[in-house]
């Protein structure tokens, strides 16, 4: 696996458990100092094609580069928090490592991000990485048993302003790397 220090990953169990929030809110605070680059992976299984868009499931990655700051979607968010750049992938799982590369092709040497995708953990050792976790009705929730043993947080207080900020009061970055302490 490799080793990824100036990557900050954010993963959860199911959908508005507070993954944007916190990268947003992780992005508002360091990117004073540094410029940050946005990233939320999406892993796509062949029978998820309706649910993620409409994409032709011949490709196997759709990447885009977000520039809307005044949209609503999470890459809008997260530019307008003060990222530097915005990218959304959206990918077939046997093809993520690969869609990393172009990414890393297009983004400068040592460059920070905030990424928010459970799935990438499978792949690569981030600097840090939590995992925002809900409470799921019967059968929502994926199950998080190999992702909990991995995270350096694992917070249940779910988009909680005060859950939040009490998460990044914990993060620091030190020579290019992402820290929890």
């Amino acid at each position: 696996m490799v080793n990824y220090p100036n990557i900050l990953l954010i993963g959860g169990n199911a959908r508005n458990s507070g993954k944007t929030s916190l990268a947003c809110e992780i992005i508002r605070k360091f990117s004073f100092d540094m410029p940050i680059i946005g990233l939320k992976v999406t892993r796509m299984k062949p029978d998820e094609g309706s649910f993620h868009g409409a994409h032709s499931m011949q490709e196997d990655s759709s990447f885009f580069e977000e520039t809307d700051i005044e949209g609503k979607k999470d890459t809008s968010r997260m530019l307008k928090a003060g990222a530097k750049r915005v990218f959304y992938l959206c990918v077939m799982e046997e093809r993520l490592i690969e869609a990393m590369d172009k990414l890393n092709a297009i983004i400068p040497v040592g460059s920070l991000l905030v990424c928010e995708s459970r799935s990438l953990r499978n792949y690569l050792e981030p600097g840090v990485f939590i995992l925002m976790m809900r409470e799921t009705s019967h059968g929502e929730g994926k199950d998080m048993t190999g992702f909990i043993k991995d995270a350096d947080f694992v917070s249940g207080s779910g988009n909680s302003l005060a859950g939040i900020a009490e998460i990044v009061s914990h993060i620091s970055l030190k020579d290019l790397a992402w820290r929890f302490e």
